[in-house]
């Protein structure tokens, strides 16, 4: 059952903007980032070091977002969506850590996807970013699109994403945002008989659908090795993690 969402999305002390390049009218109010925890020296063990190799993911996560590309990864239709990865990797190697370098980067990350959820509650790549072209064993490609676009996959990515920040400094806008965003999950899905799925758009990024125009083809996957990376299932199955991960909330 989806519950109602409540409270405010944007006031002080948080710093509010709206994106340029979209659509989006969600207000990006994000907490400012700490790091909780006690910090102190102990004799260990030489043995692997697992909150080292967390600390040494930190800079590798922050340094790959390009401020220039709204803090994405890459030029591609694929960078909000790996920077929704990024976004959901960072609260937890941070916990390990206790790390707290480019914290500032971080936030910037997540309010600049934040500002791209639109009012449907979906987090749309701006228009006229470049599709992703060629690359995959059957030489498909996606082709280009000057509409606004995103996928249940990228969704569900922002969810998880979005929860774990939840966790992490407990604001309930995010519960909000989670909530708008199953209810626009639901209404790309396409639904038959007692089941539904997300079909590949065959436009832009795999299994994209276009803000103003949907799905350009609504064909079930026949395969679990359909799509530009040959991953259907994957791209069909991650909704139902975020979904359960809420669920827990």
């Amino acid at each position: 059952m989806l519950l109602s969402a409540t409270g405010s999305l944007c006031g002080p002390p948080a710093l509010c903007i709206r994106s340029l390049r979209t659509t989006g009218v969600m207000m990006a109010s994000i907490r400012d980032i700490s790091v909780a925890g006690s910090r102190y020296a102990a004799e260990v063990p030489d043995t692997l070091d697992l909150a080292d190799r967390a600390r040494l993911a930190v800079p590798a996560l922050t340094r790959h977002l390009s401020p220039e590309a709204d803090y994405g990864v890459g030029d591609d239709a694929g960078s909000l969506y790996l920077a929704a990865k990024f976004a959901e990797a960072l609260p937890m190697v941070r916990a390990m850590s206790g790390d707290d370098a480019d914290l500032d980067v971080e936030r910037a990350m997540m309010r600049s996807r934040v500002s791209l959820i639109d009012e449907d509650g979906l987090l749309y790549t701006p228009p006229n970013t470049p599709a992703r072209r060629g690359g995959a064993a059957d030489g498909r490609e996606y082709a280009e699109t000057d509409e606004a676009h995103t996928s249940a996959y990228g969704n569900a990515r922002m969810m998880q994403a979005m929860l774990f920040w939840h966790q992490r400094d407990g604001d309930p806008a995010w519960l909000g945002r989670v909530q708008r965003m199953a209810d626009g999950l639901r209404k790309i899905a396409v639904l038959k008989d007692d089941y539904a799925y997300y079909p590949d758009g065959g436009v832009a990024f795999d299994f994209s659908y276009l803000k103003e125009s949907g799905y350009r083809n609504t064909e079930e996957p026949s395969s679990a090795g359909e799509g530009f990376e040959g991953a259907a299932l994957f791209y069909n199955s991650n909704q139902i993690g975020a979904l359960c991960l809420w669920h827990a909330a």
